[in-house]
């Protein structure tokens, strides 16, 4: 009964490996082989091995795990992920966003104020990358810096705002100093105004005077012409320094 099942295990077609296989497994084995000789792009290649290696049989993805380990250290799997998980870092840190703040932090000691104050700008870009990415970019930036990059955004940050306070504030006191002017120019205007509307009310009653006496009125008529021209220039001079005023509150 042994040997019947010994018989039976010898050609159970699950345990027979096929050409392509066999194919497989001899690449594999080359890759282990030469594995002290190999540069790290050439260690990387075993990337391209996985669909081989997940093509074996199970018996065949043990003796290559063995036969790894003895070659390189590690078995197939453990060497598999390890350089999959640096391939994986190589090609995040090609991240234009990532690269774009590297260069940025880099001799930070050297940036004019109004450059460290562009971290602001840049923290949008640090939120998007990965956690391994924001990793790096905090080591550098504390190497830099002296501070996490949240901690220099941060700093930045509420400098930025105090500065913009400043200014608006210093804006707000310019502008309440031309309103006063402006508004001071209004009054001046004003009084004039009143002063031709008064003196309009004295040559109206003048006019009608010199008509219901018979008198020449073209001298009075003149007057009033050139009084009506003077409240006309004072009121559109009025509204004009109140558009202004306006414009600045």
């Amino acid at each position: 009964m042994g040997a019947y099942a010994y018989k039976i295990y010898i050609y159970d077609p699950q345990n027979v490996a096929t050409e392509a296989q066999l194919a497989s497994y001899d690449k594999l084995v080359a890759y282990a082989d030469e594995w002290d000789m190999m540069s790290d792009a050439e260690k990387s290649e075993i990337l391209d091995l996985k669909e081989d290696y997940d093509s074996l049989l199970d018996k065949q993805k043990t003796e290559i795990n063995s036969y790894f380990k003895e070659q390189t250290g590690q078995t197939f799997n453990a060497l598999y992920k390890e350089l999959k998980a640096l391939n994986d870092e190589q090609e995040d840190e090609q991240n234009p966003d990532y690269q774009e703040i590297v260069a940025y932090l880099t001799n930070w000691s050297s940036k004019t104020d109004d450059e460290k104050m562009n971290v602001v700008n840049l923290k949008t870009k640090y939120d998007g990358l990965t956690s391994s990415l924001q990793k790096k970019i905090d080591d550098l930036s504390r190497e830099q810096t002296q501070k996490s990059f949240g901690a220099l955004y941060t700093e930045y940050q509420q400098l930025q705002q105090q500065q913009q306070q400043e200014a608006e504030a210093a804006q707000q006191a310019a502008n309440n100093e031309q309103i006063a002017y402006y508004q001071s120019l209004i009054d001046q205007y004003n009084a004039s105004l009143q002063e031709y509307t008064a003196y309009a009310s004295t040559l109206q009653q003048d006019l009608e005077y010199a008509q219901s006496t018979g008198q020449d009125t073209t001298e009075i008529q003149s007057q009033i012409d050139t009084n009506n021209q003077l409240i006309s220039q004072a009121q559109s001079t009025i509204a004009y320094y109140q558009q202004l005023i306006n414009g600045l509150q």
